[in-house]
């Protein structure tokens, strides 16, 4: 996948998917990819956080385990 596609699919699963439409809320999520060394913000998702079909985020929040793999304790 070229880096423009890349960018292109990346722009619409923030925007599509998970709802930004903020252009600072991208722009950080570019930045912690980066910070990261992550190849692209779905993929960052895909294997790092749990989203789940059905419910609200709230529900997302009460099947997380707060203290497996806590980003704050990385950065």
């Amino acid at each position: 996948m070229s880096n423009q596609d890349r960018f292109m699919d990346d722009m619409h699963f923030c925007i599509e998917v998970l709802g930004m439409k903020d252009d600072d809320a991208i722009q950080e999520m570019y930045d912690q990819i980066e910070k990261f060394n992550v190849s692209s913000i779905r993929y960052f998702f895909d294997e790092f956080v749990f989203i789940p079909e059905e419910g609200t985020p709230a529900d997302m929040f009460r099947l997380h385990d707060p203290d497996y793999l806590n980003i704050k304790e990385l950065t």
